[in-house]
């Protein structure tokens, strides 16, 4: 019986991580790689001449590479303000 529980014992500690992944840092999030840091809200975009673009799901618009229509990197990333309604994937904000 003694023997059993060293295996088990043994076992599960072969099984467990051996080391911790660091937290994703904030500017590695989706949307807000190096060319998306700023936040904003939707009206925000527009108060500043901006087009609000939705992601349609691929997440091509949090990718870090990700270029306007204009061929401009985005403004910043759409954040939801409270209570009011957000889009699905998320939003960047392009310039006009």
């Amino acid at each position: 019986m003694r023997f059993i529980l060293i295996v088990i014992t043994l076992g599960l500690a072969a099984c467990t991580p051996k080391g911790v992944d660091a937290p994703i840092a904030e500017p590695e999030l989706p949307g807000l790689g190096s060319n998306h840091s700023t936040q904003m809200t939707a009206q925000e975009c527009v108060k500043s001449g901006g087009l609000v673009v939705g992601d349609i799901g691929d997440g091509r618009v949090h990718s870090a590479g990700y270029l306007c229509d204009n061929g401009e990197v985005p403004l910043g990333t759409i954040v939801p303000i409270q209570g009011q309604p957000m889009a699905t994937e998320g939003a960047v904000c392009c310039g006009g």
